[in-house]
């Protein structure tokens, strides 16, 4: 069967003028993920990317550690279907946590205990507001709905396990939200339960599936290498 490694960015920027770039602890993240499938020998022949930076930077750090090792690394196609879904803009309007205008979601902070209560009130508040979306409590017009969202993850799952040879290995980076729908579709969830998922998704982290022209199977879920050590349980 060809296998499909479908991976969450590594940890964006929660503070900062934009969301949609790699912390530094993220680009270490995607360096040590880099590092781990060079050692254990995983040789993808496609490489698939969603069109956000957080995506691209990435593949790019892992593609980095390949070529560092003298490992081939493909030439990334960029996949729209994998983009994230529109759940910091729902949170946005819904609580006026953050400015609508831009994708940043909060400014640095003077401690390390701002920056955790900051963080506990927003994924808090993130929680509720796209539980409530995702179950048609919430409707805001002129963004992609829930059900928009949930049906083009399926059509990238679907595009990402198309046939292919036994030993066919596809490396494809998005966002936590594209996991969770895109897994949800391959195993017939409910909306409820793609949302619960979402919110365990963790940065860098990998589900396996394997596929042929007959099935499709799950085989592992938000794998993080041990190289990552205590930067592993990341979840912005």
């Amino acid at each position: 069967m060809a296998t499909l490694l479908l991976v969450r960015h590594a940890q964006a920027s929660f503070f900062g003028p934009t969301y949609d770039r790699l912390s530094d602890q993220g680009r270490r993240q995607a360096r040590a993920l880099g590092r781990h499938w060079v050692a254990t020998g995983v040789r993808p022949h496609a490489l698939v990317i969603g069109p956000l930076v957080r995506h691209r930077e990435t593949a790019e750090l892992v593609g980095e550690e390949f070529a560092a090792a003298g490992c081939a690394w493909p030439e990334a196609q960029i996949a729209t279907e994998l983009d994230e879904h529109q759940g910091i803009a729902v949170v946005k309007a819904v609580t006026g946590f953050g400015s609508p205008g831009n994708d940043a979601i909060h400014p640095e902070p003077g401690s390390a205990t701002d920056r955790e209560a900051i963080k506990r009130d927003y994924f808090g508040k993130y929680r509720e507001v796209l539980t409530e979306w995702a179950l048609g409590k919430v409707r805001l017009e002129g963004m992609e709905n829930w059900a928009e969202f949930r049906a083009r993850a399926g059509r990238g799952l679907d595009r990402l396990t198309q046939p292919a040879a036994d030993d066919h290995v596809t490396a494809a980076f998005t966002s936590g939200g594209f996991v969770s729908a895109g897994l949800g579709h391959l195993l017939e969830l409910s909306d409820g339960k793609v949302v619960e998922i979402s919110f365990v998704v963790r940065n860098c982290s990998v589900a396996e599936v394997r596929y042929s022209q007959r099935r499709r199977t799950l085989v592992s879920f938000n794998v993080v290498p041990d190289n990552l050590g205590g930067e592993a349980a990341t979840f912005v």
